[in-house]
């Protein structure tokens, strides 16, 4: 009898440990760690030295709506609309909230030389992501804020911000330059000038052309990843139910055990 004993206890604490392990399992699975990798280009040039920032605006619930948390949550926007053209005017008003309440953003990192930034240790949810205009010599590129989702369909995401370029403009300096050097001249050089100050105009005028022209180009060359927020949303209601019936298992062969050894005595 003492020896049915010890293997029935034996069989329920197995079987108890392997519920109590599925059920830890399933729970350590249900806390995804994402990370979002910024792939930051224009026109097959990379952009480095650019400031992005990162918030987490809110969440994909079950009743697959997405709802605005935190430091978000009290502001008045939709998500019924969710073709690229609403989604990124949404961004754009998301960001316009963050600059003038000075929200804080949960990290900020700069593009490498290969025009790279990731964002690693992120939980599941919908995140904001925003970027200062970048000034050089040459241009200055204006990034697009963007709307991106992550879940654990889609934990590791890569994505390629949209950027309006507009080249550096160095005639007008040249355009300042003849005017003053003409103040000092006859009424006949002061034609002269006029002509010169004309032709310089019309060239900046083709530039700025060009200028709109490269832009636009690059503006629709841009790839968005808000085109289309992938659902997602998962149940865990069955963790806790697999744990308490572990634990509910662990019970009754304590309890057997102790009852057998009593009735063996």
């Amino acid at each position: 009898m003492r020896t049915f004993s010890k293997r029935f206890a034996a069989i329920m604490l197995a079987l108890a440990m392997t519920v109590c392990f599925t059920a830890l399992t399933a729970f350590a699975d249900s806390e995804v760690v994402c990370s979002l990798t910024l792939v930051c280009e224009t026109d097959d040039s990379a952009v480095e030295g650019m400031t992005w920032s990162i918030y987490r605006i809110g969440s994909h619930t079950d009743q697959d709506e997405f709802v605005l948390e935190d430091d978000f949550a009290d502001y008045e926007v939709s998500f019924d609309d969710l073709s690229t053209s609403a989604v990124q005017q949404l961004a754009d008003t998301l960001q316009s909230y963050v600059e003038n309440d000075n929200i804080s953003s949960l990290s900020t990192a700069i593009t490498d030389s290969a025009g790279t930034v990731t964002f690693s240790s992120l939980s599941e949810g919908l995140y904001l992501v925003c970027a200062e205009t970048l000034s050089t010599d040459e241009s200055t590129i204006v990034p697009s804020p963007s709307i991106i989702e992550l879940s654990s369909d889609d934990a590791d995401v890569t994505a390629y911000p949209k950027f309006t370029v507009a080249s550096s403009d160095s005639s007008i300096t040249d355009e300042d330059s003849s005017t003053e050097d003409s103040s000092s001249e006859t009424s006949s050089d002061d034609a002269s000038s006029d002509t010169e100050t004309s032709t310089a105009t019309s060239e900046d005028t083709s530039s700025d052309t060009e200028t709109s022209t490269a832009t636009s180009e690059e503006t629709s060359s841009s790839t968005t990843t808000t085109d289309t927020i992938p659902p997602t949303g998962e149940r865990y209601t069955a963790i806790p139910i697999l744990a308490l019936a572990g634990l509910v298992f662990i019970a009754l062969g304590v309890r057997v055990c102790v009852k057998k050894e009593r009735e063996d005595e």
